[in-house]
């Protein structure tokens, strides 16, 4: 079933898009980092700038949930956005709870790019603490609890690693004189990817039974056709990985030049999939309610 599409609701859904997008590129390129420490200063450079910039659009999107709901709930335009007490009453709120959460995991999570002892084990904790935000509303609200905040976090924690791979090896493939190096880094990550992909779909896979529990209501649902959607295009990209790893790393570990510009594209495509993926996901935790068999509607609360 569909809440009613109103200008809330939309504003709502994006600044989730942004803040998952934002979360995953500020921790995926930590992941990296600490994963990948011998490449070179010009991807140092640019994974620390990405941290940063993005590490500040999570803050400013997480905090812009709390105004669009407290202008939602006040349905007072703009104004109600910077209402005092009703920011007092979202920030009361599970999702008040989540976006503090988040924002403290984004701060840990930022010490990476700085010159301070421990700066790993910090920003290891920050990106769990970030992870772990989004279990504390919407679907990690259910139960049993603990087992979806659990499933949760392994899942956006093997996303984060996907997603902070894409700009290095998208930016190391645009110079034919690291092509070696760029396979090289792309079949370490392929290995890596080899440990962490079967725990992103075993995550979500146990996610989606624990959330759904029936293949009639995924069939018969606006939230189980938009999860239909959502679940295809996860096909494409691992399609689209599968490929990278079995055909086109292979062929740039043999010097063949024509395979970067192949890769490059997949990972454009990627990246649009990946998009695509968190714009399902913020619509499925912002219009449509959990399907529950008895066709009385459990009503969820917005996610964060």
């Amino acid at each position: 079933m569909l809440t009613d599409l109103t200008v809330w609701s939309v504003a709502f859904s994006a600044a989730k898009l942004i803040g998952y997008v934002a979360c995953f590129l500020t921790s995926g390129s930590v992941i990296f980092l600490m994963t990948n420490p011998k490449v070179n200063d010009e991807l140092q450079r640019g994974l620390r700038q990405i941290t940063l910039v993005f590490g500040a659009v999570a803050m400013v999107a997480s905090l812009m949930q709390q105004g669009v709901q407290a202008g939602q709930l006040l349905d007072d335009g703009l104004f109600g956005m910077i209402d005092r007490e009703m920011l007092g009453l979202v920030f009361q709120a599970p999702l008040g709870d989540s976006v503090l959460i988040r924002l403290i995991g984004l701060a840990l999570t930022l010490a990476y790019v700085l010159p301070i002892p421990a700066r790993g084990l910090i920003s290891c904790v920050g990106i769990l603490t970030v992870t772990a935000s989004f279990s504390f509303v919407g679907h990690g609200t259910g139960e049993p609890r603990w087992i979806l905040s659990l499933l949760i976090t392994a899942h956006l924690l093997a996303v984060s690693f996907w997603i902070g791979a894409l700009w290095p090896l998208y930016k190391l493939s645009a110079h034919t004189n690291h092509l070696i190096k760029t396979a090289q880094l792309a079949h370490r990550f392929g290995r890596q990817a080899a440990v962490v992909v079967p725990l992103l779909l075993i995550a979500g896979v146990i996610l989606v039974y624990l959330l759904v529990g029936s293949i009639t209501l995924i069939f018969s649902t606006n939230y189980g056709l938009i999860l239909l959607i959502k679940l295809l295009f996860v096909v494409a990209l691992l399609t689209l990985a599968a490929v990278n790893k079995l055909r086109l790393v292979p062929r740039m570990l043999t010097g063949d030049v024509t395979a970067a510009p192949s890769l490059r594209r997949s990972i454009r495509l990627e990246s649009l999939v990946f998009l695509i993926i968190f714009t399902a996901t913020a619509v499925l935790t912002t219009v449509t309610e959990l399907p529950v068999e008895d066709d009385t509607m459990h009503h969820e609360t917005h996610s964060g």
